[in-house]
C-alpha cells in the first residue's frame, strides 16, 4: 500500500481497516498492529520510523458524526505536559481518516483489575489511585473542561508494569467546556441529554441533566469504589433501574467493602452544587489521611508491580551461593 493513503474511504465497510500494517503515516511513523476498535474508530500501535520509539495511532472517519477525534486533539494539546496525560506528538488528516499520535499506554485498570484471582485492587493500591484520578480530574477542569466519561476502562498506566506508578486518563471524546470564553461558568442547559457510561455517571448525568465538575468527581468516586469491592452494587441490574438504586443506597452499604471514611467525600460530593469548584486539594487530603491510618506509604508497590518483585526475589535467591560448610 502507498504511504499516506488510507484502506477506506466514503461509504465503506466501517469493519474495513482505517489504516494498513505497514503504511507509514506522515513519513514518521509506521503502523504496526492494531490495539482496539470501537464506534469512534480504531486504535493502532505504531513506531517511529528515527528513533523506533512505540506509539499510539488514534484514528477516525473523517465524516464521523461523533467528531470525537477532533476533541481528543483539542484537550491532549491543552494538557500537554501534565502528569496525568498523555503526550500528543502528532495529528492530521490522511484521505478520508483524521488521526493523532500519541503516547502508547498499558493496560488500563480495568483489564488489570480483571486479571487479578481476587478481581479487586487493595485498599493501598486503590487510595493511591484515588488521589491520582483526583489530581487528573484537577488538571482538566483547570483548563475549562469536563471528562464526563471517567471509569477504569479509561484509566491506564504506563507499559512496562515493573515500574509503572503513574495513573492517566484517556479517552476525552465526551469532554466539554464548562466554561466561556470569558472565563465564566455556563449556565446548564436545560435538557441536554446522557453523556458517559452508566455505571459510574453521577444520578444528575444519568437523569440527563447537566454535568458539572462535581459529577467527574462522583465517577471517580464509583470508579474507585469498583477497584476495592469487585463490583458496584447496581452492576448486573437492569439500567432503567440504576438512578433509583444510586439515589436510595446507604452510604455505608456503597462502601460495605471500602474505608468508612470514604462517607465523608460522598457527602461532600452530595452537597455541592453545579456551579461550584470542588476542594480538590482537601479530598486528596482525605484520602492521605485513611492512608497514614493504616500506615501505607506512597512509595509501597502497587499491586501490579508485586509479582515482578516476587519474582525479582526469587531469582536473587537462585543465584545466592549455598553456604560452604569447612571442617576443622
Amino acid at each position: 500500500m502507498a504511504d499516506g493513503t488510507p484502506d477506506g474511504s466514503r461509504g465503506d465497510s466501517p469493519r474495513r481497516p482505517l489504516f494498513g500494517i505497514g503504511q507509514v503515516i506522515n513519513d514518521r511513523w509506521i503502523i504496526t498492529g492494531r490495539i482496539g476498535e470501537g464506534s469512534f474508530g480504531t486504535v493502532y500501535k505504531a513506531k517511529s520510523k528515527q528513533f523506533g520509539i512505540e506509539v499510539a495511532v488514534k484514528a477516525e472517519r473523517a465524516d464521523s458524526k461523533q467528531r470525537s477525534l477532533e476533541v481528543d486533539v483539542v484537550l491532549l494539546s491543552k494538557l500537554n505536559g501534565s502528569r496525568h496525560t498523555c503526550t500528543l506528538y502528532s495529528y492530521g488528516t490522511i484521505g478520508q481518516v483524521h488521526y493523532l499520535v500519541m503516547d502508547l499506554m498499558g493496560r488500563t485498570l480495568s483489564e488489570i483489575k480483571q486479571s487479578g484471582s481476587r478481581k479487586t485492587f487493595s485498599w493501598n493500591t486503590s487510595l493511591r489511585i484515588a488521589i491520582q484520578c483526583v489530581e487528573a480530574v484537577e488538571e482538566v477542569h483547570s483548563i475549562g473542561y469536563l471528562h464526563r466519561d471517567i471509569k477504569p476502562d479509561n484509566l491506564a498506566i504506563d507499559v512496562d508494569e515493573a515500574t509503572a506508578r503513574t495513573i492517566y486518563l484517556l479517552d476525552f471524546g465526551l469532554a466539554r467546556r464548562y466554561v466561556t470564553l470569558n472565563g465564566e461558568i455556563r449556565k446548564p442547559r436545560q435538557s441536554p441529554g446522557f453523556r458517559g457510561t452508566t455505571l459510574y455517571s453521577s444520578v444528575t448525568a444519568n437523569k440527563g441533566k447537566e454535568a458539572g465538575r462535581v459529577d467527574d468527581l462522583w465517577s471517580v468516586m464509583y470508579s474507585i469504589i469498583e477497584c476495592m469491592q469487585g463490583a458496584l452494587p447496581w452492576d448486573h441490574v437492569n439500567e432503567k433501574d440504576i438512578v433509583s438504586i444510586k439515589e436510595n443506597m446507604p452510604n455505608q452499604l456503597l462502601l460495605e467493602n471500602a474505608p468508612e471514611e470514604m462517607e465523608y467525600v460522598l457527602n461532600y460530593l452530595k452537597s455541592m452544587k453545579y456551579e461550584e469548584q470542588p476542594h480538590y486539594k482537601w479530598i486528596i487530603s482525605l484520602f492521605e489521611a485513611i492512608m497514614q491510618e493504616h500506615e501505607y506509604q506512597h512509595d509501597d508497590p502497587y499491586d501490579w508491580q508485586i509479582p515482578f518483585l516476587k519474582k525479582k526475589e526469587s531469582l536473587q535467591k537462585q543465584k545466592k551461593p549455598d553456604s560452604v560448610c569447612i571442617q576443622a
